[in-house]
């Protein structure tokens, strides 16, 4: 679990305040209380600007890239059987692409 924490928390986090900006909209729509920064709509929040989108979608990359090698050589010094590690690898490659769906993320940078 910690692996998966190292590599998405990123994207959890961009999902948390697209989360917090929607629900803020919603309720100021109900309430005609749209004067708080948080009820700004999403295009006009600072952290999902295309610079800041493209920023987290380059280290969320990187990070996939820096950690999970990592946890791949450890796991062949102990685990000598190809299907075993496959196994206990599997959960941590269902995290990651969980979450990059939920943060709309299909691919790393080019």
């Amino acid at each position: 679990m910690a692996v998966t924490k190292q590599v998405v928390d990123l994207m959890l986090s961009f999902v948390t305040k697209i989360t917090v900006v929607k629900v803020a909209l919603s309720f100021g729509t109900q309430n005609k209380k749209r004067d708080s920064v948080i009820a700004k709509a999403l295009k006009e929040q600072t952290f999902a600007t295309p610079e800041a989108l493209a920023e987290l979608v380059q280290k969320v990359h990187s990070a996939i890239q820096r950690e999970l090698p990592v946890v791949i050589a450890k796991m062949k010094l102990y685990l000598q059987n190809l299907s075993t590690r496959t196994i206990l690898f599997k959960p941590i490659k269902s995290r990651v692409g969980q979450s990059r769906s939920s943060a709309g993320i299909n691919r790393g940078p080019k």
